[in-house]
């Protein structure tokens, strides 16, 4: 028998999981060892009022907001009407357990196409449609996952643990650091930043857990305030609670309320 070659491959770094995940589905034509949005899992749930799949189950005109990845995003012209010449998108988000066509018109689309990235994980805000047939969504902004936090986040709880190892003492500074930060940044001027968030106490003492919640404190949770109290309590001590969910501007068309389920604290 003739001998068997010895055939030396290259050492190549291996692919990271987005580049992986990407050759499978052009390969294969889906994604078979994951999903371009399971990193980004516990933020989506923690904000979106429902998975792809579910919405199925939502009546029309009701305001939804949902994540997944941007799998397709088709710019096109609007052909008539007052918005003749302008440009629009046709897109469809994607997650792991199905996939929506949306509609941007020209109006959002000005403000959102920097957003509009093919392959993106986003949030996407927007209102239910079957006057075509089939869901669709109207999609009104659209926002990076990146970005959820400081505009989708309800309230800020901070975990302070008077049980634990610290010393009273200990305890008491860290409740006044933490405060100062949070003082300085409900200082600073919000607009377009994102929402201001209500900002909550939970403080275990003597085997209870007491809330406090102030009625004035708000700030937005942007990830350099979140880095500092997490620095001061513990990374692991802040918990972002999802819920709000912006109005939308649909231009005077029939709007439905919102549909959406209590938001899990991530």
């Amino acid at each position: 028998a003739a001998p068997v070659p010895e055939i030396s491959l290259p050492g190549v770094p291996p692919w990271d999981e987005r580049t992986k995940l990407a050759y499978e589905k052009e390969v294969l034509g889906i994604h078979l060892s994951g999903h371009p949005t399971d990193e980004h899992a516990p933020v989506i749930r923690r904000y979106a009022a429902t998975d792809l799949r579910g919405l199925e189950s939502v009546a029309d005109e009701r305001t939804v907001l949902v994540g997944g990845m941007l799998s397709e995003v088709r710019i096109t012209m609007v052909r008539s009407g007052r918005s003749a010449g302008e440009k629009m998108a046709m897109i469809t988000l994607e997650d792991r357990h199905g996939s929506l066509d949306g509609v941007v018109f020209s109006s959002v689309f000005a403000r959102e196409a920097a957003n509009l990235q093919s392959q993106a994980v986003v949030m996407l805000l927007g209102r239910t449609d079957r006057s075509r047939g089939r869901l669709r969504l109207i999609v009104d902004r659209v926002v990076p996952i990146a970005e959820a936090p400081r505009h989708f986040t309800s309230r800020i709880d901070l975990v302070f643990d008077g049980d634990g190892e610290a010393e009273e003492a200990e305890l008491i500074n860290d409740m006044r650091m933490a405060s100062g930060l949070l003082q300085q940044a409900a200082a600073v001027a919000v607009s377009g930043r994102g929402h201001a968030a209500e900002v909550g106490l939970l403080v275990r003492s003597g085997g209870m857990v007491v809330r406090m919640r102030s009625p004035k404190l708000r700030v937005v949770p942007e990830p350099d305030l979140l880095r500092r109290l997490g620095e001061v309590i513990g990374h692991d001590r802040i918990r972002l609670v999802g819920g709000h969910v912006p109005p939308t501007n649909d231009r005077g068309r029939r709007r439905g309320p919102s549909a959406r389920q209590p938001a899990m604290a991530g």
